[in-house]
C-alpha cells in the first residue's frame, strides 16, 4: 500500500517507528488503565481504536497523519495485549500460567501468520483502501463481541492468595 503510494523505505521504516513509539509510550499507562476501568473496558476501547485507525489509514492525506494514525495503533495493540493477558492470567490456574502464557503466545503468532496471509489474498482481490476497511470491520465485530459476551469476572482485579497472606486476605480485593 504505501509502496504504491510512493513512500520510500526510509518513510515506511519510520512509519513502523511510529508504532513502536505509540506501543513504548502506552505500555506503563496500560497497567494504570487496566487498574482504573478494568481490562474488559480497555480491550474493547483499544479494539475501537485500533479499528479506527486501520479505516482511517488509507484516508490519511500524508506522511504525518500516517504517523500520528500509527502512534496510536501502536498505542492500541498494547492496551490489547495487556488487557487480554490480564484476562487470561487472572483466569488461568497459578500451577499451569506459563503454560497458558505459551499457547496464548503461541495463538498471537498463528494470527499474525493467518492474519498476513489473509492480507495477501484480499489484496489480490480488493482495492488496498477496502482491505484495510475490511480489517477494521473485523475489528468492530470483535470489540462489539467482547463487549457483550467477556462477563464480570474477566476485570481481573483479584488475584490469588499469596501463601504469605492470611485467609481471607485475597477476598477482600475486588472481583
Amino acid at each position: 500500500f504505501l509502496n504504491e503510494r510512493g513512500y520510500s523505505e526510509t518513510d515506511i521504516g519510520s512509519l513502523a517507528a511510529w508504532f513502536a513509539a505509540g506501543i513504548m509510550a502506552m505500555a506503563i499507562a496500560s497497567d494504570y488503565l487496566v487498574k482504573r476501568f478494568s481490562a474488559k473496558v480497555v480491550l474493547v476501547a483499544a479494539l475501537f481504536t485500533y479499528a479506527t485507525t486501520v479505516a482511517l489509514f488509507p484516508f490519511a492525506p500524508g506522511y504525518a497523519a500516517m504517523g500520528a494514525l500509527r502512534f496510536f495503533d501502536g498505542a492500541a495493540s498494547v492496551c490489547v495485549w495487556v488487557a487480554s493477558e490480564t484476562i487470561l492470567l487472572a483466569r488461568a490456574q497459578r500451577a499451569i500460567k506459563a503454560f497458558i502464557t505459551s499457547i496464548d503466545a503461541m495463538s498471537i503468532a498463528v494470527g499474525y501468520g493467518a492474519g498476513s496471509g489473509m492480507a495477501y489474498l484480499a489484496a489480490d482481490i480488493l482495492p488496498s483502501a477496502r482491505t484495510f476497511l475490511v480489517a477494521s470491520a473485523i475489528t468492530v465485530v470483535t470489540a462489539i463481541f467482547t463487549l457483550l459476551k467477556l462477563d464480570r469476572s474477566s476485570d481481573a482485579h483479584r488475584e490469588e492468595q499469596h501463601p504469605h497472606e492470611g485467609a481471607g486476605a485475597a477476598g477482600t480485593r475486588a472481583p
